[in-house]
């Protein structure tokens, strides 16, 4: 009998992780496409990125206490004029370089509205680069062109992924979100 209940818990622990694995996408397997992805705001809501079809996104892994942070500021601007023409702007704080990123989500939101008005999403913070790297990040760097490949190196990097979900091109990390080289291929993703 002893036994036979073992055996009953360790299907039910089986079956409970298989289901867990199914639920979750982001888990359960390598996504096929951007949009099986999935994140969690700062605010803990989840979203998918499938609703994100159609539209040029814009991903951004943030530092608010580094050189490059004032680049926010030029990112909302960025957002605030082309977000109604099908452009979004995800921001990734991560502390993988120089330590500088609180990991506390209040403080990284109250943060980013006070001193920048950001009012793109801002998701948790996560790791985008080595063997603790974030779904998202992990299938953006796999699926960069040939010629931008390799790991994030360096805070406010950005990745545009065009609205079929391609991704289509990496931006360093000084490359402001007002330069001629990210505006044209943001202009030509839009059909502008």
């Amino acid at each position: 009998m002893i036994f036979l209940n073992m055996i009953q818990k360790l299907l039910v622990i089986i079956i409970s992780c298989f289901l867990t694995l199914v639920d979750n996408p982001a888990v359960a397997a390598d996504p096929k496409s951007f949009y099986d992805l999935r994140a969690t705001l700062l605010d803990g809501r989840e979203i998918s990125f499938a609703d994100y079809k159609g539209k040029v996104v814009l991903v951004v892994n943030l530092a608010l206490k580094c050189g490059t942070t004032p680049q926010l500021k030029e990112l909302q601007d960025l957002y605030q004029e082309m977000s109604e023409k099908d452009l979004v702007i995800l921001g990734f704080p991560s502390n993988d370089f120089t330590g500088v990123e609180p990991s506390n989500p209040k403080d990284i939101n109250d943060f980013c509205k006070l001193h920048y008005g950001v009012s793109f999403p801002l998701f948790r913070p996560g790791s985008v680069k080595g063997k603790d790297i974030q779904p998202v990040y992990k299938y953006l760097v796999q699926n960069l062109p040939e010629s931008s490949s390799g790991e994030i190196s360096f805070n406010f990097e950005k990745i545009l992924v065009g609205p079929d979900g391609k991704v289509f091109s990496r931006y360093g990390s000084f490359t402001g979100a007002q330069s001629k080289a990210l505006r044209k291929s943001i202009d030509s993703l839009l059909g502008r």
